[in-house]
Order: structure tokens, then sequence, then C-alpha cells
């Protein structure tokens, strides 16, 4: 009961003592006979600890037509991330490695299970000019 679509992050950490918001673009979702409104999406990122941070995120869906629960909030999770080999996004040479693990919480209106998640998170990047 507590799948979720996989999700994506990339190798690095909040700062020390630092707060990361991220809030994702309002999105239109229709799924069978339900019209829905996702917004906000929410990641709240807190560097706790050297090469840590706790995730918290989560998403708040509202109806838009009669056959959709009315508001629901799903998607939620709290998690723990480590860095775990410093590279490219931390300005130094190789691959950024990082590892997460969390619980997903149930949701409001959605979601009623809990889960866990393991994520190992490999960064790099690539000079885009063979591409262009």
């Amino acid at each position: 009961m507590a799948y979720r679509p996989f999700d994506g992050t990339d190798a690095s950490v909040a700062d020390l003592g630092k707060i990361e918001v991220e809030l994702g673009p309002v999105e239109d979702v229709r799924a069978a006979d339900q019209h829905l409104l996702r917004a906000p999406d929410l990641t709240l990122n807190y560097g706790f600890a050297p090469c840590w941070e706790a995730v918290l995120e989560g998403q708040t869906l509202h109806r838009l037509s009669t056959t959709a629960t009315p508001i629901s909030q799903t998607g939620n999770q709290l998690s723990l991330k480590r860095a775990l080999r410093d590279g490219v996004l931390q300005d130094q040479p190789g691959r950024s490695i990082a590892s997460e693990f969390g619980v997903l919480l149930p949701g409001i209106n959605a979601d009623p299970g809990i889960g866990a998640s393991l994520t190992c998170i490999v960064s790099q990047r690539w000079d885009p000019s063979p591409f262009i």
C-alpha cells in the first residue's frame, strides 16, 4: 500500500545548519474520471550534521471534479541522506555518491500504508557540447 512512483534526487546534501526549500510547479492531474490540481509539491531539506540532511516531502491534491476526493495529502516521506563521496556536485573531480533511506508516511485521503525506501545515488556531469 505504500508503493510510490520512483522519484529522483541528486548526490548532494544541504550545508550544515541550512534549510533548502524545493517547490514544484502547479500541475493539472487527470486520472480516469478524476480531475485534480497538485499544489504545492514541497520538499524541505535540512543539513543537520556534516554530510547529512533530513528530508521531508509531500504533495497536496485539490479536487477539480465532483468525483475526486476534496483535498488529499500524498507522497509523504521523511528520510535521511548521507553524502558518501564528494564529486562534481561539490566542485571536486569524479562522481558524487550518496545514500538515502526513509519512511514512506501515510497520507490524508490517500496512501493509507507505510513503507520504507533505500536509495543509492550517483551524480555525474557531462559537457553538453558534443550533443549540441
